[in-house]
C-alpha cells in the first residue's frame, strides 16, 4: 500500500525538520526514499528547495562558529590583558 497524501506531508515535514537541525545526509536520505512512494513532483519540489535553503543557512552557520572559534583566543587575550581597544579592532568587521 502506498502512503497517502498526509502521510507523504508529514514525512516532508519531518524531512524538513531534520534539514533545519542540520541533519542533511538524514534528510537527503528521506527525500531520496520519497522519490520511489507516491510524492507529487510539487512535493518533492518543496522539499528539495527547503533542503537547499536549510542547507545554506548550516553553512553559515558553520561558519560563524567557525570564525567565532578563531577570534574567541585572541580577542580574550586583549580583554585580560586590558587591552579593550585591540580586542575591538579583532571584531571590527571590514567596510562593505
Amino acid at each position: 500500500a502506498k502512503p497517502s497524501a498526509k502521510k507523504i506531508d508529514k514525512r516532508i515535514d519531518g524531512a524538513i525538520a531534520l534539514a533545519q537541525a542540520c541533519q542533511g545526509k538524514q534528510a537527503q536520505a528521506e527525500l531520496i526514499a520519497l522519490r520511489s512512494s507516491r510524492a507529487t513532483p510539487q512535493q518533492l519540489e518543496r522539499l528539495q528547495r527547503e533542503l537547499n535553503e536549510a542547507s545554506s543557512a548550516c553553512t553559515r552557520k558553520r561558519q560563524r562558529a567557525s570564525a567565532w572559534a578563531e577570534a574567541r583566543g585572541p580577542i580574550e587575550s586583549s580583554l585580560a590583558s586590558g587591552s579593550v581597544e585591540r580586542a575591538r579592532t579583532s571584531v571590527a568587521m571590514p567596510p562593505i
